[in-house]
């Protein structure tokens, strides 16, 4: 997943929205998850921060991220969520981590 973050800063864009895997009752995914669990794999929270930083250190460094995670009401989900952490919350999350771990988009950006 993270080769996508070349692959996306050779395009035009100027913004990009992140959103975490999230299976919705009622979907055709639901139906395809109770059928093969072992196809899906969810992000803890950190891991995903990781993740998501990981990726901001390759992206071109003037692509504005809008978004860092989707948020559904936990009544809609079929798979648990992150504990009750708001949407809000994710973007201070990722820029406390970047500055432990003194990183930056496009840190390893490669134009």
């Amino acid at each position: 997943m993270l080769a996508q973050a070349h692959t996306l800063s050779a395009l035009p864009l100027h913004s990009l929205k992140f959103h975490q895997l999230q299976i919705l009752k009622g979907s055709l995914m639901e139906k395809d998850y109770a059928l093969h669990p072992d196809k899906y794999s969810f992000f803890e929270l950190d891991e995903y921060i990781d993740f998501v930083i990981d990726f901001l250190e390759r992206l071109r460094p003037d692509i504005v991220v809008e978004r860092f995670a989707g948020e559904v009401p936990p009544r809609f989900q079929v798979t648990s969520a992150w504990g009750l952490i708001r949407n809000e919350k994710i973007p201070v999350l990722v820029e406390n981590r970047m500055k432990q771990r003194n990183t930056w988009q496009g840190k390893k950006y490669m134009g």
